[in-house]
């Protein structure tokens, strides 16, 4: 019988974190999907949290949206015409695995073992996109790294390619349930 553990804590800080560190002992940081935070900053949080406290990181949009997204935009991130092909929707591409050693980086700061990518509806149920997230989680794939996956859109109604996904890749499925 596989054993199961249920975890509870909010995706971002909704008080200041030393409040919410009194009453949780995760929290999602929402932050790093946008423009993940600096070095010393992530330090900082880990520092001020208790040595239980638990920070898992949702990832950064530069592997789930295209560049022409909105979010992009807020963010500031500026790549060429060219360079926006090889970003984005979980391509498994030479861009985006460097962008993924860099990241790292913010999972080491937070000593965060998990991490979510949340794929907007744009990233749709296709044959290419099944194949591009099955290579780039594979490529990412570490021993010491939980990938947990959140897929949006057509993918909903589609839960064999969803399954096909998160078996031959080794990730977890995540759901929203207030969706």
């Amino acid at each position: 019988m596989m054993m199961s553990e249920l975890k509870i804590g909010c995706c971002g800080f909704p008080r200041s974190r030393k409040t919410y560190f009194k009453y949780f002992k995760l929290v999602e940081v929402q932050q790093t999907f946008y423009k993940p935070p600096s070095i010393e900053t992530l330090k900082s949080w880990r520092s001020e949290a208790p040595s239980d406290f638990e920070f898992t990181v949702k990832a950064w949009q530069i592997f789930t949206h295209s560049p022409s997204s909105p979010t992009w935009r807020r963010a500031g991130l500026k790549i060429s015409e060219e360079e926006a092909k090889k970003y984005g929707m979980l391509r498994p591409s030479r861009e985006n695995l460097e962008a993924w050693e860099q990241f790292k980086e913010v999972l080491k700061a937070l000593n965060a073992r998990i991490v979510v990518f949340q794929t907007p509806p744009s990233f749709r149920c296709t044959e290419e996109n099944i194949n591009n997230a099955i290579e780039f989680f594979k490529s990412i794939s570490s021993s010491d790294i939980v990938i947990c996956w959140e897929p949006r859109g057509d993918w909903l109604r589609n839960p064999e390619k969803i399954l096909r996904v998160v078996e031959e890749a080794n990730v977890v499925h995540v759901v929203d349930i207030l969706r």
